[in-house]
């Protein structure tokens, strides 16, 4: 099995799509991708900056955020890691799978780290970069990120350690975007 944008690379030769051919269906993947790709985003202000906002289903939401103030209960210290995968193929189309987990969700039973479990500690949103670069602009300039279930039950705010990873991460889905419109 190849990699989801093998199937997204033009081939040559009449019939098959690229130049003098028919026009090719999108993959199987990148259908997969765009179905998955979570639409519920925003903007919000926080003290005078626009803080990219992403709105969850009230469960999952509540969730996460039990989960992860669960640790100050017990005295610990809280920690989001958020981490920006890159998804590229080099014909323009970007997605961005933000993961943001709990720093304790790795020292737990397989199946509550990840995934849809009850246990989850790991939070996945896939994010089509075509559609929502200004997101990833914001994200860039404010270093923060907000968490919202729209249902009125407050807003967890996330502050990234290092906003420059974020600039870094910008500058790569811009890059990647670029190959879609010719810069």
């Amino acid at each position: 099995m190849g990699r989801w944008w093998d199937a997204l690379r033009p081939s040559r030769g009449a019939g098959t799509g690229g130049i003098g051919g028919a026009p090719r269906p999108a993959s199987d993947e990148m259908k997969e991708l765009l179905a998955r790709s979570h639409d519920k985003l925003g903007t919000m202000v926080v003290g005078g900056a626009d803080v990219p906002l992403i709105i969850l289903d009230r469960d999952e939401m509540r969730d996460f955020v039990a989960r992860c103030k669960g640790r100050m209960s017990l005295g610990k210290g809280m920690s989001v890691n958020t981490n920006l995968n890159i998804l590229h193929d080099g014909l323009g189309h970007v997605f961005v799978e933000v993961v943001m987990s709990s720093d304790d969700a790795a020292g737990h039973e397989p199946g509550e780290a990840a995934g849809g479990a009850a246990g989850q500690r790991t939070l996945k949103v896939l994010i089509n970069a075509n559609r929502d670069l200004e997101f990833f602009r914001k994200l860039a300039e404010s270093g923060m990120l907000a968490l919202d279930s729209g249902a009125g039950d407050g807003v967890f705010m996330i502050q990234l350690p290092r906003r420059d990873h974020a600039l870094k991460a910008l500058d790569i889905i811009e890059d990647g975007l670029a190959a879609n419109d010719g810069r």
